[in-house]
């Protein structure tokens, strides 16, 4: 039979993960909307610069 340590244990451990695997998928929605936001600025400059619209889509894969 589990004592109250072993449950207390046990609730803390998945709390941990529960934690790191939150922090996991933060991190990579974080670095995929910062890709896209780097995309989307780099397309506006190159807009500014004059490239064909239809270029900068198949660069950037932002269409503006």
């Amino acid at each position: 039979m589990r004592n109250e340590l072993d449950i207390s244990l046990e609730k803390r451990y998945v709390k941990e993960e529960a934690f790191k695997e939150g922090l996991a998928e933060g991190e990579a929605k974080g670095k995929v909307e910062g890709s896209n936001a780097r995309s989307e600025e780099i397309a506006r400059k190159m807009q500014a610069a004059g490239m064909d619209s239809d270029l900068i889509k198949q660069m950037t894969g932002v269409e503006l």
